[in-house]
């Protein structure tokens, strides 16, 4: 009986619950695998709190799939946000890793996807780009995406093209409206124990 009315309790709340306009936040955090001997090659990607670990090669990142395997969607007045954590120096570890999360624009072909490059150099310093907004106007609305230092407020802004990167004026821009891949790349210094860059996509309509 009382689990009867458990489960009666658990339908009710996910049949009242207004998953649509819920906000998703999750946090992926990267860190080296040195110490698991069975995956001493790859790199440990969890997602927020979730008990799910996904062992991902290092040459690449792909959070597009792991955000796939956990059923999740970026949808319209979503915000997604992807932190790199560096508390640890096991990050150091790491070299040549690229990070990629692509965002569908909703009622558009077009595709805007974003990477970082994390380098390990001998002095310890990891190289990270950092600091930019992406914003793409499509005909139902626009889509910005940020990456900069939890520590600092300053950011900077490009236009976008295939395979390509460039300042422009904000914000009153012309943007490409074009359908595509487009990409774009800033390298900064990220120094050990320095707060997580945060990544954050947001659409909204016009």
């Amino acid at each position: 009986m009382k689990i009867a009315i458990g489960i009666g309790l658990l339908m009710m709340i996910f049949c009242t619950t207004d998953f649509e306009n819920l906000t998703w936040y999750h946090n992926i955090r990267i860190s080296d695998c040195e110490n698991d001997p069975d995956h001493a090659d790859n790199i440990r990607v969890s997602i927020g709190m979730s008990p799910q670990v996904f062992y991902v090669s290092k040459k690449r990142v792909d959070y597009p799939l792991l955000l796939k395997m956990l059923n999740l969607s970026f949808k319209e007045g979503k915000k997604l946000n992807l932190g790199i954590e560096n508390k640890t120096h096991q990050i150091q570890q790491i070299n040549d890793v690229q990070a990629w999360m692509n965002i569908y624009l909703p009622d558009s072909e077009a595709a805007t996807s974003a990477f970082y490059t994390i380098e390990n150099h001998s002095s310890g310093v990891i190289l990270l780009e950092e600091g930019f907004i992406i914003q793409k106007r499509t005909d139902s609305g626009w889509i910005k995406i940020s990456l900069k230092n939890a520590n600092s407020p300053k950011s900077v802004k490009y236009k976008l093209g295939p395979g390509r990167s460039q300042r422009f004026p904000y914000p009153d821009a012309e943007y490409p409206k074009e359908a595509g891949l487009y990409r774009i790349l800033k390298k900064g210094w990220l120094a050990r124990g320095e707060a997580p860059f945060i990544l954050t996509a947001e659409f909204s309509r016009s």
